[in-house]
């Protein structure tokens, strides 16, 4: 037969790639999933040359000096990051907030609009208002309403204002109120901290309130920015706070604004920080309304931020590089704009679009009423309902300004859609984007950051293997690992593990966000606590992946709750299927996709299939029509088999496939064009796999015999 070209039934489109120069190197960036390698010249030329239509044997003889091998592992390294995908799916793929059944599990409760300071920048210009003070039974009635919403995850209630602590005795209540459910939510307080004494602070520890402290920096850029209500600074003051809650074992953060004092100094406020032992702190950039629309002395543009952010990562590199050090520094913004540039992850609702106006969040005024975010409490245009008008839950579930307000996808609005980082931003935020009139057309100030920031990060983690981990400690280099836990239907089973079960070993083995967790389970349908598993997964931004060992499953309607649910992946093993039962399997197999393709859904689908099965024309049918650019055909061999490997890769290529093809044999007997249309898989990750009777975990090559029986 006639080969075609290299990739090209695989392909079917090019390759979607922006380039951009970065110093001596060419940025190849998909801007539609925030995919991107640093590459060289010559690396450029090679994908240009195949843009143009050259063949794999083209290609070698144009780079003789290349060995075929690397110029098939570099089309490995594009395929694998999703650089054919033109679907917009960075910053919203991995948005909890957007699946179905989703409430919000964040309270902003303002307890009071009285403040002792009159911040220059104060968004809620909080002081200055006669506005009563939020009633108790009305706090009260925020967290049951907060609990009701939230049956499998833990809410949090954040003590708000205005200075909370000027209604110290609505603190005590509601922390005494909520005592009962403490293993059901988490309370927190944001406060200036002049007001804290032995007392409270004691109170505060007592009770679990999470606190964190709001303070600019040193003396000198502090009291510029945040006076007493006499014009009197408030520096010394809360000094005095963070001491109190220091001594009585209080932990706390520090959340500063980012303005036009402390800016050009903020390699001094980070260093003031760590000498006073705060290590956890948010720089948050000064934002133009409230009180701030008129403080145009706070002003901080796009690049003012930027190299005010380069000087926090410098300090945070340093501090974190220290040999033995005990107490890593972590900056909010700094560590997830990291984690965006490499993972994509998009956890913080703040930094994602749609964000979590709404969806994530919710802002309590003093009355009750509750609006899609604090910053847009008292405004009647974002206004959702009111607890007197009936349950939140149900409010929100019938909100008109929800399903018009509440999905601000980058594609929708004219600015981003056309921006280059569009999938690696963190957004404009809604209420920023909203009130300075900018509503997703003009570039704002947070643009111009982004467009300097991103390829800044995106240089330095590629030139240092170590530097993303030191911006947050998740991503630190070592050993990534894929969990494979083998689940039963639990109830009665003595070798299940249920839900209580499988987050204790999640603990022990120290999942963390960078590895895999898969769940094989051969009776799905029936394990109740398997959703609940994923559920657990999702909170911790592990990624998760059910295994399904036999297709008969997907032919019920129950299984369209696994896909509509927080799971990421789903591996179905045809390879294990005996052949007299594949054709009764595709045809389950076929409704199962159906129902993704249908829904829009972003789950990824991972087929595991016999080299024999791609002979079988109605597979090859349905992977032609069903997969997308996102799933996966992995081709294993078994010694049985007697299909020849080129003659049935021959017959992948001659359909038009979106999929990625793998496979985890004989790659070496593979001609030339097959070489380059077979994808390789690299995976470096220590595989573990577990079940009840082994709790501690075996390496894959010490499989357990029985382990999936």
């Amino acid at each position: 037969m006639v080969h075609p070209p290299l990739l090209a039934s695989n392909m079917g489109k090019k390759y979607n790639i922006e380039w951009i120069k970065l110093g001596n190197k060419d940025l190849a960036l998909n801007p539609a999933t925030g995919d991107w390698l640093l590459l060289d010249e010559r690396c450029r030329k090679i994908i240009d040359m195949f843009e143009q239509g050259k063949s794999a044997s083209e290609l070698v003889q144009a780079f003789p000096e290349v060995k075929p091998d690397e110029i098939a592992h570099l089309f490995s390294m594009l395929n694998e990051r999703d650089f054919r995908s033109v679907k917009n799916t960075g910053s919203a793929h991995n948005c909890k907030s957007c699946s179905e059944g989703h409430f919000p599990n964040l309270a902003i409760l303002n307890l009071t609009e009285k403040c002792n300071l009159r911040c220059t920048y104060c968004y809620v210009d909080a002081g200055c208002k006669n506005v009563e003070d939020m009633k108790p039974e009305t706090a009260f009635r925020i967290v049951d309403e907060m609990l009701a919403m939230n049956p499998n995850n833990k809410p949090c209630i954040v003590m708000h204002g205005g200075e909370p602590l000027v209604h110290y005795e609505l603190v005590k209540a509601l922390a005494e109120y909520c005592e009962p459910f403490k293993d059901k939510l988490i309370l927190s307080i944001q406060t200036n901290a002049t007001l804290i004494d032995d007392e409270k602070a004691l109170f505060l520890k007592k009770h679990n309130v999470s606190v964190g402290v709001s303070i600019d920096g040193t003396r000198e850029f502090h009291d510029c920015t945040r006076p007493f209500a006499n014009g009197t600074g408030s520096f010394s003051q809360v000094m005095k706070g963070i001491r109190v809650l220091r001594k009585n074992g209080v932990q706390f953060g520090a959340i500063s604004v980012l303005n036009a004092q402390n800016a050009s100094h903020i390699d001094e406020v980070v260093d003031f920080f760590i000498e006073n032992e705060i290590y956890s702190m948010s720089f948050i950039p000064f934002q133009r309304f409230g009180r701030g629309k008129d403080d145009v002395d706070s002003y901080v543009n796009g690049p003012m931020m930027f190299e005010a952010y380069k000087k926090i990562i410098d300090r945070i590199v340093k501090h974190n590089s220290e040999p033995n050090v005990k107490h890593m520094v972590i900056e909010r913004m700094v560590k997830e704009m990291t984690r965006n540039v490499v993972t994509h992850a998009h956890d913080f609702m703040c930094m994602r679009a749609p964000c979590g106006s709404g969806h994530d969040i919710l802002g309590f005024g003093t009355n009750g009423d509750f609006y899609m975010c604090d910053d847009f409490i008292g405004d009647p245009d974002f206004r959702i309902g009111g607890l007197n008008e009936g349950s939140v839950k149900s409010q929100i579930l019938g909100s008109a300004l929800l399903k018009e307000k509440g999905k601000r996808f980058m594609e929708d609005l004219p600015r981003c859609r056309a921006c280059e980082y569009r999938s690696l931003c963190g957004g404009v935020c809604h209420s920023l984007d909203y009130y300075t009139g900018a509503n997703g057309v003009e570039t704002l100030e947070t643009c111009e950051f982004y467009k300097l920031m991103i390829p800044y990060l995106i240089q330095r983690i590629a030139e240092d293997p170590n530097f993303a981990g030191l911006l947050d400690p998740e991503l630190k280099n070592g050993e990534e690992r894929e969990f494979i836990f083998s689940i039963k239907k639990v109830g009665d089973d003595p070798n299940s593990i249920d839900k209580v079960f499988f987050e204790t070993l999640l603990t022990v083995h120290d999942v963390k966000t960078k590895d895999s967790v898969s769940l094989c389970c051969d009776e799905a349908e029936e394990c109740q606590d398997l959703l609940p598993m994923f559920k657990s997964l999702a909170d911790k931004n592990v990624k998760s992946r059910l295994i399904i060992r036999d297709g008969d499953f997907l032919g019920s309607t129950s299984f369209r709750k696994f896909f509509q649910s927080e799971i990421l992946d789903v591996q179905i093993q045809l390879n294990e299927v005996p052949k007299e039962r594949i054709q009764d399997c595709l045809y389950a197999v076929k409704d199962f996709m159906h129902c993704r393709n249908g829904s829009r859904l972003q789950n990824k689908v991972l087929f595991m299939v016999p080299l024999d099965l791609l002979r079988n024309e109605d597979f090859l049918l349905f992977a032609e029509r069903d997969l997308l650019e996102n799933d996966e055909i992995l081709v294993s061999r078994n010694p049985d088999e007697t299909c020849d490997i080129n003659d049935a890769v021959d017959c992948l290529r001659e359909r038009k496939l979106k999929a990625k093809i793998y496979m985890s044999c004989d790659r070496d007997k593979l001609n030339l064009d097959n070489l380059f249309f077979v994808l390789e898989k690299n995976n470096s990750s220590k595989v573990v796999l577990i079940d009840k009777d082994h709790l501690a975990g075996v390496c894959k090559t010490e499989m357990p015999e029985k382990f999936f029986t």
